[in-house]
This record gives structure tokens, C-alpha cells and sequence, in this order.
């Protein structure tokens, strides 16, 4: 684990800033739109979970809110970047992060916009466990608490109360709980079995991507619904799981998670490997069904690509992170196996339509 000193604002960066960090911390919570999105209620529709599957609904929720408890979720990192607002521009980019493109920040948010927020971590290495408290919208904080641990407890804890008044409300709705469990199920999905992840110290039985894409697919509300939905799955390397299937929606769709982010209006990431896919599936096609002369626009809009990702340094459009802005290829470029090319061709045991089928029927 890292146990190296927080970074200090430098004087140069403190009056950039136009003033003291106290400055800085006020600014945010009285404009946080511009960091956390707004704290105002909207209505939305999100797929969520129902407790066996995705299905699509209209949510009423404070958009602020769910992202401090979505930075909490994805976040695993040492307690130093919980507690000490810098800029961004502090970055060494030397040292390649993958985690929200911004050293935590969106954390340290969380812990501003909390009542109380308590970290807790242990390294087994050193043998050590480590505790701190920060209330009063991080106006406070403790004295670090530091005590023995066994060797090989390597874990660590948030625990954080949301100063719910500041997005006008005085308890936590249910539309937020079904949210929150959404994103939890997507975290079950997106480790898969090398982390297990828990929802009211119940375990979630999902041991990997294929089996979170099933959610979507064999949901009640798809047309393909218990007829055998065409599903190609493959991890095409380190950094880049795909799973691909038909899309019922009369368009084509996406779900994506960029380091553990959804990223819920896709961005370079997903144009990319569905520009690959498409191109692929087109030329597979024209060359079985010479007479027709697919385009890509006939095949992207039956497709529903499934991408989780992890890429050094992102960049997003925004702090609330729902449209990645990493330009080119991530580093390395992609190879699409063979395995692809069965969705132009798909048939399921109750001949259900295949991407052909479907391109020359509409």
C-alpha cells in the first residue's frame, strides 16, 4: 500500500486557486454541479436491477448524491487521497493511474459533501491499521488513529454519512437504494470472482462479465427473452473484456464501464471497438450475402456491445464521468477474433433471427 505524505498545494497553486484551501472547499459545496453533477432532483430512466435482471425504469433521484457514493464504490485507494483537495494539474503523469483520471479526487468529494466520513485501512505488510475521522463537510478531522493489525489483513473501509440537507432531503429515498444496488451488482460483475462483493452481508453470485451481460439479455423485457439471445463473449486482452448481442431496441445500445465507472453515454471507448466490431461483422456479411451490400449504419444499429475496460490516465467529459474522452487506441491496438462472426449468423434452437435477418426484414 502507499503510506507516502500527502501532497501539499503549493503557494502558486493556492493563488490560482484565489485563495486558501478553506476557499477552495467552500466554493465546491456552494457550486457543486461542476463537480459532482447537481443536487437538484431529476427523473431519469436507467436500467436497474430487480433483484434477477435488468429491466428499464424511470428513476427520481439526485444525481450529486449518487455520484459521491459511486466515487466511494470504485474507488480503492490509500487514505491519503481522502482527505486533502489539490488540483488535478498535481498529477505526475509519469506515474499512469487507473482510476477516475483525476488522483481521487471525486473521493475527496465525497468526504466534503458527508457529516462524517471514517477511513480505515490495514496493511499487512507492515502490520499496522489505520484510522481517521473527517466531519463538518471535511471542516474537521481527527488525529490519525494507528494501531496493530495481523500480518496479511490487507483490506480497506469507508464509512460515510451523506449531508443529505445539502441536496434537500432529510432520508434516503428508495429510488436512491435501487441505484446504489444497481452499481453494486455492476461492481459484482465487472471484478467478477476475484473480489467478492457483498450487498447487506449478502454474497452476489456472480462470477464474471458473461455472466452480468446475461442480466441484460435473458431479461423479461427482451423480445429474445428465454429463446436462446445470441451472445459472444470474449476478454480480448488485459484491458478490454467485449461481450456482443443483439440489440431489440430498434437502435443500437451499450452498456460500458471504464475502471469500474459507467460510463452511461459511452465515449471513445465504446466507438472504437463497435467501430471494429461493425466493420467486421459488415465484410462477414457481404461476403455470405452478396447480393445485399450491407453498410455499417445497417449493422450498428442491431447491435448491443458490452465493454468493460481499464485504461491508464482517463480523461472524461465531465467529474460526473458518463462519457470517456481518452483519445486514440489506449495504448495497444485490437485484434477481433473469428468468434464475432457468429452473430451475423445466429440461430437459435427456436430459429430465432440472426444479424442478417434482421438487417434484411426491417
Amino acid at each position: 500500500m502507499n503510506r507516502q505524505p500527502p501532497r501539499r498545494s503549493s503557494a502558486r497553486i493556492a493563488a490560482a486557486r484565489g485563495g486558501s484551501g478553506d476557499t477552495l472547499r467552500e466554493r465546491i459545496l456552494l457550486r457543486p454541479d461542476g463537480y459532482i453533477g447537481s443536487p437538484e432532483k431529476r427523473t431519469q430512466t436507467f436500467w436497474v436491477n430487480d433483484g434477477y435482471y435488468m429491466v428499464p425504469r424511470e428513476v427520481t433521484y439526485r444525481p450529486g448524491l449518487h455520484k459521491i457514493f459511486d466515487e466511494v464504490l470504485v474507488h480503492a485507494a490509500s487514505n491519503m487521497f481522502f482527505g486533502h483537495l489539490h488540483d488535478d494539474d498535481e498529477e505526475d503523469d509519469q506515474n499512469k493511474a487507473t482510476n477516475d483520471g483525476g488522483g481521487g479526487y471525486g473521493v475527496k468529494l465525497a468526504n466534503l459533501f458527508s457529516t462524517e466520513f471514517i477511513v480505515e485501512t490495514a496493511d499487512g505488510c507492515r502490520m499496522k491499521k489505520y484510522k481517521q475521522v473527517f466531519s463538518e463537510n471535511m471542516g474537521k478531522k481527527s488525529v490519525p488513529h494507528i494501531t496493530d493489525c495481523n500480518q496479511g489483513e490487507n483490506w480497506t473501509m469507508i464509512t460515510f454519512k451523506p449531508d443529505l440537507a445539502r441536496f434537500n432531503m432529510t432520508y434516503l429515498e428508495e429510488d436512491h437504494v435501487t441505484l446504489m444496488w444497481k452499481r453494486v451488482v455492476d461492481m459484482a460483475g465487472i471484478l467478477g470472482d476475484s473480489v467478492q462483493v457483498e450487498w447487506d452481508g449478502v454474497r452476489l453470485r456472480i462470477n464474471s462479465f458473461n455472466d452480468y451481460v446475461r442480466l441484460y439479455i435473458d431479461s423479461p423485457v427482451s423480445d429474445r427473452s428465454g429463446v436462446g439471445s445470441p451472445r459472444v463473449y470474449e476478454k480480448l486482452n488485459d484491458w478490454c473484456e467485449v461481450c456482443l448481442s443483439l440489440s431489440d431496441a430498434g437502435h443500437f445500445q451499450q452498456v460500458s464501464f471504464v475502471n469500474g465507472f459507467e460510463t452511461l453515454k459511452g465515449g471513445t471507448h465504446v466507438d472504437y471497438v463497435t467501430e471494429l466490431i461493425t466493420i467486421h461483422l459488415m465484410n462477414f456479411l457481404n461476403e455470405h450475402y452478396e447480393e445485399c451490400n450491407f453498410n455499417v449504419d445497417d449493422v450498428k444499429r442491431y447491435l448491443w456491445v458490452f465493454l468493460n475496460v481499464i485504461i491508464d490516465n482517463p480523461t472524461f467529459d465531465s467529474q460526473t464521468k458518463e462519457t470517456l474522452t481518452t483519445p486514440g487506441r489506449f495504448g495497444s491496438k485490437l485484434e477481433l477474433p473469428n468468434s464475432f462472426s457468429k452473430i451475423g449468423v445466429y440461430t437459435s434452437d427456436d430459429e430465432s433471427a440472426n444479424l442478417a435477418d434482421c438487417i434484411i426484414c426491417s
